[in-house]
C-alpha cells in the first residue's frame, strides 16, 4: 500500500510538471539561446563551413544550448519550445534526484525523502524547472559533481584512477562552465571542503584512499 501511495504521488507530481512544461510560456531570451545552440550545431555538423553569429554568441561556449538544439531539431519546428522545456525539465529532475542521493549519503533515507519534497516544490526552483536553460544546468552540474566526488571519496578503491568516473566529473565541470563562467567560482568552496576532508576531517574517506592517486586524478 505504501509503495502504491509513493508511486501515485510521484506520477501526480511528474504529470503536473509535464503539463506546466507544455503549457507555460517561454522566457524572453529563450529564442536567443535556441538560436545560439542552432548556430553552434550547424558549425559543428558542417565542420566549420557554416558560421553564423547570434547576439554575443562568441562569449557563450553553450554546450548545453547545442545539445538542446540537437534534440529540438528532431521534432517538428512548431513544437521546438515545448521540446526545449521538456529537456530543461529533465535536467531539473536530475538535480532533484541527485540531491536526494547526496542527502542519503550524508544523512539517511528519511532525510533524503524530505529533501526531495522540499527541493522539488521550492518556489524559485519549481518556477524555473522548465523555462530556464541556464541556471538549471548549473544546478544539475553542481549537484552531480558533489555526488560523484562523494562516491570517489567513499569508494576510493573503485573510483580512484577510474577514467570513466573522472570523465563524468570533467564533463560536468565543462558543461557548467560553458553555461556560466562564474560556475568555476562556485566550485571553489567545494574544493576547499575536499582538501579539508582529505587532510583533516576524514569523515567520508575510505580507509583505502590514496592521496598520491588523488593528486594524479585532480
Amino acid at each position: 500500500m505504501q509503495i502504491n501511495k509513493k508511486n501515485t504521488f510521484l506520477f501526480s507530481v511528474l504529470s503536473f510538471l509535464i503539463y506546466c512544461a507544455l503549457d507555460i510560456g517561454t522566457m524572453w531570451d529563450a529564442g536567443t539561446h535556441l538560436r545560439q545552440g542552432k548556430d553552434k550545431l550547424n558549425f559543428l555538423l558542417s565542420f566549420g563551413q557554416i558560421y553564423e553569429e547570434a547576439w554575443y554568441d562568441k562569449f557563450f561556449p553553450a554546450i548545453s544550448y547545442t545539445i538542446s538544439a540537437f534534440i529540438t531539431n528532431i521534432f517538428p519546428k512548431q513544437y521546438e519550445f515545448e521540446v526545449m522545456h521538456l529537456v530543461n525539465l529533465t535536467v531539473s529532475l536530475s538535480s532533484v534526484y541527485g540531491i536526494t542521493k547526496i542527502s542519503k549519503i550524508l544523512f539517511n533515507k528519511v532525510v533524503s525523502k524530505i529533501t526531495f519534497v522540499l527541493f522539488i516544490f521550492y518556489p524559485i526552483f519549481f518556477g524555473h524547472m522548465s523555462i530556464n536553460p541556464k541556471d538549471t544546468i548549473v544546478t544539475a552540474c553542481f549537484v552531480w559533481i558533489i555526488y560523484l566526488t562523494l562516491k570517489y571519496l567513499h569508494q576510493s578503491k573503485k573510483y580512484q584512477r577510474n577514467i570513466k568516473h573522472l570523465f563524468k566529473i570533467s564533463f560536468l565541470i565543462a558543461l557548467g562552465t560553458g553555461v556560466r563562467l562564474g560556475f568555476s567560482a562556485i566550485l571553489i568552496p567545494f574544493i576547499i571542503f575536499l582538501i579539508l576532508e582529505i587532510f583533516i576531517f576524514k569523515k567520508f574517506i575510505n580507509k583505502d584512499f590514496y592521496k598520491k592517486l588523488f593528486f594524479l586524478d585532480f
